[in-house]
């Protein structure tokens, strides 16, 4: 399983795009769609190179999910995980991923608790992301959690 068009929608939305490199709020350089592997301060990249970088970036996601779930998922649940790989750590995705293996309710209660940043604080565009996920998770189109979220 690969992500899909509606995943890879999410995580664009919620990574944002930006052709100039940037720190991020934990202080990485950062560029693209999330971009941080040998990015330097001063580089700058295309739309072209950005989806390039992307791709590449997601077949980690994605195989980081395929290891660790280990119970049948869909498409959706799939695109969702995929997206918290993409953003969690690999300590918080992991126990994330174990709620999903032991039970899916579950993890549906822990999902909107990730919502912190290193410093411990909640930050909102985390909690949306978080929701948005969630729905995702459920089956939901992301064009209808755009319009239930007002993204």
């Amino acid at each position: 399983m690969n992500i899909s068009k509606n995943g890879l929608e999410l995580i664009k939305h919620f990574e944002g795009l930006s052709l100039k490199a940037y720190k991020c709020p934990a202080g990485i350089n950062t560029i693209g769609y999330g971009h941080t592997n040998k990015v330097k301060i001063t580089d700058v990249i295309s739309l072209d190179e950005a989806n390039a970088f992307l791709l590449i970036d997601l077949r980690q996601s994605e195989n980081l999910v395929k290891s660790n779930i280990k119970v049948k998922i869909s498409q959706s649940e799939f695109d969702a995980l995929v997206s918290l790989a993409f953003n969690l750590t690999l300590k918080s995705f992991k126990m994330l991923a174990g709620y999903v293996n032991v039970n899916k309710d579950i993890f549906r209660s822990k999902i909107l608790l990730y919502c912190k940043d290193i410093n411990g604080k909640v930050l909102q565009g985390l909690r949306t992301r978080r929701k948005a996920e969630l729905m995702l998770f459920n089956g939901m189109d992301f064009q209808l959690i755009k319009e239930s979220l007002n993204l």
